[in-house]
């Protein structure tokens, strides 16, 4: 779809303009936070996504809840809280990570948690302002709420996977890993396309 959640809503849009999918998988790769013990290379099925953007500016401090939700039957939008679809999430962590037993050569994780959508990469700063939600996110990337707010509207069944390229912090791009993190999410998409049952 292109980086952003702009490109990511145009182009789901557009695709759904056309026709109604059963079923979206929004993959790439991402950001890690060094607090989720993982790495470049790592795998995560979300299980939440939260658009970090979303809410009331407080000073010092990451966004407050919106008065209102952003979708009147998905009361945690007014965070920018959105719930991956939890048969398709678990269906896929099981799958990966039983597929990445049978990787006896190669050494990396795959893990479920909260996944971040942010529209500015974020810095030490605010790897240290409390980031609201209930669990801590493992990743953060530019495009999952955008999918999962269009997927909600339409009721179809949504999943997040990541594969990290680098850590979340101050910019280094010397440090980050696109060609592991595009290798992994290569990957995933193989053993997606194993899953026969979940085409059904």
């Amino acid at each position: 779809s292109g980086p952003g959640v702009f490109n990511c809503a145009w182009a789901l849009a557009g695709y759904m303009a056309q026709k109604i999918p059963v079923q979206i998988f929004q993959v790439g790769i991402a950001g890690v936070f060094r607090e989720s013990g993982l790495g470049p290379g790592d795998v995560a099925v979300a299980d939440e996504i939260q658009y970090l953007h979303t809410g009331v500016r407080r000073p010092g401090k990451l966004p407050g809840p919106l008065p209102f939700a952003l979708i009147s039957d998905h009361p945690d939008t007014c965070f920018g809280r959105y719930s991956c679809d939890e048969r398709l999430a678990t269906t896929c962590l099981r799958t990966l990570q039983k597929k990445r037993q049978d990787l006896t050569n190669e050494r990396f994780q795959v893990v479920q948690g909260k996944i971040l959508t942010v529209s500015q990469i974020t810095g030490e700063i605010a790897q240290k302002m409390d980031i609201p939600g209930k669990k801590p996110p493992v990743m953060e990337a530019m495009e999952g709420a955008a999918a999962a707010h269009g997927a909600a509207l339409y009721g179809i069944p949504l999943v997040e996977i990541r594969a990290g390229s680098n850590m979340t912090g101050d910019r280094d791009k010397s440090r980050w890993n696109i060609p592991l993190a595009a290798g992994r999410i290569s990957w995933v998409l193989d053993c997606l396309m194993d899953m026969d049952h979940i085409w059904e």
